[in-house]
């Protein structure tokens, strides 16, 4: 990660047929998520990730993140709506769905949810049509 907190994946040496972001699978459940805790530590301000994929349809992208104070949190998912829609929402620790991404011109957003402490998932996953797609996501974090 850069010191934005910024985080590209390698894509140079990516066999065919499978996901670019094979480093981050399984991500697939609450308990496989891929933690963003460690980019949080360095950047509390939030993280962004670039050229991370839905590989199929049933290929659901967890990533969890924790929030020590309550925090209003901004989603950003950007993708090429054409190449088939993906869902975002932000879940509770439970797996209760807490907030769900309304569209934009460029993919998806989850503005301003104001949230307690307490650790939380940001879920994409394949929408209506989509079997894969390639997507970049941040997720900005403002505690008072």
């Amino acid at each position: 990660c850069d010191p934005q907190g910024q985080c590209m994946l390698p894509s140079s040496t990516i066999p065919p047929g499978n996901c670019i972001d094979n480093d981050l699978e399984p991500n697939n459940s609450a308990q496989t998520a891929t933690s963003l805790d460690s980019q949080l530590q360095s950047h509390p301000q939030g993280v962004s990730l670039f050229g991370v994929e839905v590989c199929s349809t049933d290929d659901n992208d967890y990533y969890l993140f924790s929030l020590f104070t309550t925090s209003t949190v901004t989603v950003t998912v950007q993708y090429i709506r054409s190449e088939g829609e993906l869902k975002a929402s932000v879940l509770d620790g439970t797996g209760g769905e807490m907030a769900v991404g309304s569209p934009s011109a460029e993919g998806l957003t989850i503005q301003d949810l104001s949230l307690p402490p307490g650790v939380y998932y940001l879920l994409v996953s394949p929408g209506d049509g989509a079997t894969t797609n390639v997507y970049d996501f941040s997720l900005a974090i403002t505690a008072p």
